[in-house]
């Protein structure tokens, strides 16, 4: 039996995929409860291989599938990586991550928020699990919080130096870091909402953590992913997009266009 947490622990092992057929939808997730620190309980919906063989059965009668992850990596990152978790990735329309959320609304700033970011930032990262590249955002990195202008929280492992490296940082030195950008009152950006995840038996700390202890220092916070309405609102208009284009090519064909027209 599936159950829920309103604990600020609960958390998602895999990816949530939400599916949309005639104006239906539903999502399949596979929850994981931390009961505390040392002890997590592991509840899971059914076996891989069932839900596997599931979401093929949804693609095949038609089902529009979008993977929705608070991931602070790419959406293509995210997308290919159902394959190492059993699932062909073709069958998913794409993937809507957190990260890919925040690296859209850096670059396009044309939300009054972002807009008003600034450039320069202190960067948290990850190290072990691979730095978040910001190319093509046109940000500044630096390890100044002087010259901060906002807060960039991709992981909770390292922080990001001018040289475009990271250095290892532990939790309690990130948190001295956020109290002095406290007293400065800039913003923080979180692209990955979590608190924790589950790697092997282990709970490891996620950026949603350091967020929320910002919040507690009284900073101000932007939370992307879900269950944000960013994320709900991009969910809709991309499957919504497909829906659309599916029955205008299929109106068409049935006058007589061929694809290749449009």
């Amino acid at each position: 039996m599936l159950s829920f947490s309103s604990s600020p622990l609960a958390f998602n092992t895999l990816p949530k995929v939400v599916a949309s057929r005639h104006g239906f939808w539903t999502s399949l997730e596979f929850y994981t409860m931390a009961k505390s620190h040392t002890q997590v309980l592991f509840q899971h919906v059914c076996h891989g291989w069932f839900l596997s063989v599931f979401v093929e059965k949804l693609a095949k009668s038609g089902a529009n599938m979008v993977v929705i992850s608070n991931s602070s990596r790419r959406a293509s990152v995210t997308h290919e990586k159902m394959r190492s978790m059993g699932f062909d990735p073709s069958l998913f329309l794409g993937a809507i991550t957190s990260g890919e959320l925040t690296h859209q609304y850096l670059e396009r700033r044309d939300d009054p928020w972002f807009a008003s970011l600034g450039r320069s930032c202190i960067h948290m990262t990850w190290n072990d699990r691979g730095a978040i590249s910001l190319d093509g955002l046109g940000l500044k990195v630096v390890d100044n919080i002087a010259d901060a202008e906002f807060i960039l929280a991709h992981g909770t492992e390292a922080l990001g130096v001018p040289s475009g490296s990271a250095v290892s940082k532990n939790l309690d030195e990130l948190e001295k870091i956020l109290e002095q950008c406290a007293a400065r009152k800039i913003p923080m950006v979180v692209a990955n909402p979590d608190y924790v995840t589950v790697e092997a038996r282990d709970l490891r700390v996620m950026p949603g953590t350091l967020a929320a202890k910002y919040e507690q220092l009284g900073g101000e916070v932007k939370w992307m992913g879900k269950p944000g309405k960013v994320t709900i609102i991009t969910l809709f208009y991309s499957i919504s997009f497909f829906n659309c284009l599916f029955s205008f090519v299929k109106c068409a064909s049935k006058r007589g266009a061929s694809i290749g027209s449009f």
